[in-house]
């Protein structure tokens, strides 16, 4: 059964698109917008055990499908006398598969990212990006994956393509968006659903927000794949929480996101940038105006200089790493190859 809109994303402060509000996914827990959300990598947030997760900061997690349709739980049935589709054999839940604490929400989409492929979707299938190449999946396996998988939150299929340019092509691409979330919509299920814009120009999309106006009960946010798609949505769905589902790949970029109204971002950055020892010290607002003295976003920990250095990574920081390690143990840990300095590098 549906979920309802009524108490699910409220809006308290909003000023020239810059907005406030509280999202309750999970029962008895809120989380304030704007937000992020961790990018998973095969169900896991990278350098993090649930451990660590617990004490974390992190509140969301998102997911792909293409991390997970080839592992044994979700692996294809092939039958000699047909093309190998794929069916999920497992009975579990995507939370229990993948062992995130309760109070973290999951946003599962089908791909990690929607601009990655030059070759366009068919008209009943998705391309996506596995461990064993590209592959197309069809789009009602997609909808059952996500009825059994029962995330928090899920995303509808949406076709793009990274070099489509054609309006007969880009009024395409909407009709199979359409087509996909009106599949979606049909299915019961208990997840909430975020419905993707395809990314064309608004004229384009007129017949897709008349489709979300007349299921509102049923669509409980907006998934974006640009910043600037907040722009086109018609007052009518501008009560929605926002997702940009694209990575946000810099500090900076995540100021955009707030600036264009956004409520939820994924970010890898951080990930990114623990994996080749790099530590993120900026802080915001900073401290000194811009011009005078500025500060680099991050250190980086390989650097010798750092070798017998007994202070945090961030002066009069709270966090785990900067109240109980400094910079040389944590530079000794990275040209030792020990895992634990990515830990204390993402912490």
């Amino acid at each position: 059964m549906n979920k309802k809109n009524n108490n699910f994303f409220k809006i308290f402060f909003n000023y020239f698109n810059i907005r406030t509000g509280k999202l309750k996914v999970i029962k008895n827990h809120e989380v304030t917008t704007p937000n992020f959300l961790i990018c998973s990598s095969f169900g896991s947030v990278p350098h993090i055990t649930p451990d660590h997760l617990k004490s974390s900061r992190i509140t969301g997690i998102y997911m792909s499908l293409e991390d997970f349709v080839e592992y044994p739980a979700f692996k294809e049935k092939k039958d000699k006398k047909t093309i190998s589709k794929p069916f999920l054999s497992s009975k579990e839940t995507l939370r229990n598969f993948v062992s995130i604490p309760s109070n973290n929400y999951i946003i599962l989409g089908a791909r990690r990212s929607a601009f990655c492929f030059k070759k366009p979707n068919k008209s009943e299938a998705l391309r996506i990006m596995t461990s064993g190449g590209n592959q197309l999946i069809d789009i009602k396996d997609i909808v059952n994956f996500y009825e059994k998988l029962a995330a928090d939150i899920i995303i509808s299929p949406v076709d793009i393509s990274s070099n489509i340019t054609g309006n007969k092509q880009l009024n395409k691409m909407v009709e199979r968006t359409e087509s996909w979330l009106k599949q979606l919509l049909e299915k019961e299920t208990n997840s909430f659903i975020f419905a993707s814009l395809p990314v064309v120009s608004k004229e384009l999309l007129l017949s897709y927000f008349s489709l979300l106006e007349s299921n509102l009960s049923k669509i409980h946010g907006l998934a974006l794949y640009s910043p600037e798609q907040s722009e086109i949505i018609p007052d009518s769905l501008t009560h929605l929480p926002l997702f940009l589902v694209e990575p946000v790949k810099s500090p900076h970029l995540i100021l955009d996101c707030i600036e264009n109204s956004i409520d939820l971002f994924a970010i890898d950055f951080v990930s990114e940038c623990s994996n080749v020892g790099i530590a993120l010290t900026f802080q915001f607002p900073p401290f000194t105006p811009t011009g005078k003295n500025q500060e680099p976003l991050g250190i980086d920990m390989w650097d010798e200089k750092h070798k017998a250095v007994l202070l945090p990574l961030l002066e009069e920081c709270k966090c785990y790493t900067c109240e109980f390690h400094h910079r040389a143990y944590v530079r000794h840990l990275l040209v030792t190859k020990e895992l634990l300095g990515y830990v204390l590098l993402q912490l």
